[in-house]
C-alpha cells in the first residue's frame, strides 16, 4: 500500500511546473488524483514532529517553535534556529518594545 502511494506521489513531483512568478503547480492526472484521495482516506496525521496530529497538539507544537519566549525553553531540538539565536531575538523585541 505504501509503496503504491510513493510511486503515486513521485509521479506527481515529476508533473511539478514552475510559472514566471516562482509558484509551482502540480498537474495531476486521474491515477495520481485517485492515489492523492485514497492517501488522505487513509486516516494519516500531518503535522509537527511529535505532535499526534490534532489542531490543538500541532498549535501547542507551533508555539513551542515559534512564541519568542517560550520557543527558547520548549523548542523542538530539530529546528535550526538555535537557542543563543532565540535568545538575542527575544532580548532585543523586548528592548524594543520597552523602548518605543
Amino acid at each position: 500500500r505504501s509503496a503504491f502511494l510513493t510511486r503515486s506521489l513521485r509521479k506527481m513531483d515529476k508533473n511539478i511546473k514552475q510559472d514566471g512568478y516562482g509558484h509551482s503547480t502540480t498537474c495531476i492526472d486521474s491515477d495520481n488524483q485517485n492515489a492523492v484521495i485514497r492517501f488522505l482516506l487513509s486516516e494519516r496525521v500531518f503535522g509537527y514532529p511529535g505532535s499526534d496530529g490534532s489542531y490543538l497538539s500541532n498549535y501547542r507544537h507551533y508555539v513551542f517553535n515559534c512564541h519568542p519566549l517560550i520557543s527558547i525553553f520548549f523548542m523542538n531540538s530539530q529546528h535550526p534556529f538555535e537557542r543563543k539565536r532565540r535568545i538575542i531575538v527575544f532580548l532585543c523585541t523586548f528592548a524594543f518594545t520597552i523602548f518605543l
